[in-house]
């Protein structure tokens, strides 16, 4: 058997300041269980399918403000590829409440006709004041 390889990657927010901007992280984390994947590299995480194959990954948002968020998960790339025939987000908007953790499912089915033997997922997760704000001093 041909298996596919799938490596998920969480992308992340680093900031450079500069001498009239701050650079403000938001109160946000999102993380993935390890549970839901074949192996672990050392920045991300490896899951092995085999065409026409399916699984889902838990995706997980911890609201570490005092407020509640809305949280939009998407892939930044075009998920329609030919080697997923499903790759989306139920649902893809999270309502996260102070100090708690909310979370989404992402099914993901490799296509019968993708002749790709790895690929890697990246996506993100945003908000109106997600990720990175530039404040200007």
């Amino acid at each position: 058997m041909k298996y596919i390889v799938i490596f998920l990657v969480l992308i992340g927010v680093v900031g450079t300041t500069y001498a009239e901007f701050q650079v403000m992280l938001t109160p946000f984390d999102v993380y993935l269980s390890s549970d839901d994947f074949t192996t672990q590299g050392p920045n991300h995480n490896i899951l092995v399918l085999d065409r026409g194959n399916s699984t889902a990954v838990n995706v997980y948002v911890k609201n570490n403000d005092d407020a509640p968020h809305k949280i939009t998960l998407f892939s930044p790339t075009d998920s329609s590829s030919s080697t997923f025939s499903m790759f989306e987000f139920r649902p893809s908007e999270v309502l996260v409440l102070p100090h708690e953790t909310n979370s989404a499912k992402l099914p993901l089915t490799v296509s019968n006709d993708t002749d790709t033997h790895s690929t890697s997922v990246t996506f993100l997760g945003q908000s109106d004041i997600f990720g990175m704000n530039l404040i200007q001093e």
